[in-house]
């Protein structure tokens, strides 16, 4: 233990200044509060639209990987596919990607191109494919939304946590949640985000913090009531440091977001958006992805979300990451 506590958190934020969104938590992992840093540095989300995508019908694989790489290497600063994905997980890296498979349809959740654009994008910088599992809460769940379930541990694995993959013997608890993980959580050193663009009522918005509902064993359980928004209990429920520690990426689909309804699908509430949203905070994700669905809304004169999202506000407060636009570097890149 370093005998200066309050040096050791300076050196971690140093270590942060790319914008990792685990620095300077107001809570420990117990839950009990400490003191805060006076700002987090600010947060980096990429927005990269390419019509070449075609979606929803087409879906150009080349397209999508191409964009997945585009998004990625401008993450990270780099024109080099190699050395961004390097990034984040090397060839002895064990891989978690979690999809958004809850929406009821395949244009309602993450697309499976954008999956495949990702893992073959972690494979060409040498992550192996049997070190990858994509998971969701059950395998109805992925097989609606287009996913092939693969189980042979020679090949890249699309598994349901309920049927094959389990979860943690002991509970994880941190502020008001208490909840049994996903077994794959505590198994993999690299986890990666993958929520797709949609509203939800109650929510505001259901992006990449509410995703890790479907890595949970009772996701009821992180729904207070609709006035209060997913305030505190999302939140908390990404400050878990299985999830909060080990999330190096936030890849959101937004090929064909859904603008009203929410969380299953309405299918005349989409549009052609052909974009891609990455970020490693996934605050700052969310905020961004808030905002672009509330600025559609009210193109089509639709009510606006009422108030940026209460799970947003206080994942900020709580410092797990950036909610204020005011602290977002939003940079928005055109493949068109």
């Amino acid at each position: 233990m370093p005998a200066d506590p309050s040096l050791s958190r300076r050196e971690f934020l140093k270590q942060s200044a790319a914008g990792v969104a685990t620095a300077g938590l107001a809570l420990d992992a117990a839950g009990s509060a400490e003191a805060a840093p006076a700002a987090l540095p600010k947060s980096k989300v990429v927005v990269v639209t390419n019509p070449a995508i075609g979606a929803p019908e087409s879906m150009n694989q080349e397209a999508v990987t191409a964009t997945v790489q585009k998004a990625v290497c401008a993450l990270f600063g780099t024109d080099d596919v190699a050395t961004a994905f390097g990034r984040l997980a090397g060839k002895t890296d064990i891989v978690a990607l979690k999809p958004n498979c809850a929406g009821g349809t395949k244009a309602n959740g993450t697309r499976l191109q954008v999956m495949i654009g990702l893992t073959n994008s972690l494979n060409a910088a040498g992550v192996p494919y049997p070190n990858m599992i994509v998971y969701e809460q059950d395998e109805r769940l992925l097989r609606q939304s287009g996913y092939p379930i693969l189980k042979d541990k020679s090949n890249i694995r699309i598994m349901g946590v309920r049927e094959s993959i389990g979860y943690s013997q002991k509970s994880y608890k941190q502020g008001e949640v208490e909840q049994r993980l996903a077994k794959v959580l505590e198994e993999c050193s690299v986890l990666i985000n993958c929520p797709f663009l949609k509203t939800c009522p109650g929510f505001g918005v259901t992006l990449a913090m509410k995703n890790h509902q479907g890595s949970v064993r009772e996701p009821a359980l992180n729904h207070p009531p609709a006035s209060r928004g997913g305030a505190p209990h999302l939140a908390d429920m990404n400050m878990i440091p299985l999830i909060r520690q080990k999330t190096k990426l936030v890849l959101c689909d937004a090929t064909y977001p859904l603008y009203d309804g929410g969380p299953g699908d309405k299918p005349d509430a989409h549009w052609a958006y052909n974009t891609l949203l990455v970020a490693t905070d996934p605050v700052a994700l969310d905020a961004v992805g808030y905002q672009i669905l509330d600025e559609k809304r009210k193109e089509l004169g639709l009510d606006p979300i009422a108030d940026v999202p209460a799970h947003i506000k206080v994942a900020d407060m709580r410092k797990l990451g950036n909610g204020d636009l005011a602290n977002i570097e939003r940079i928005d890149l055109s493949m068109a």
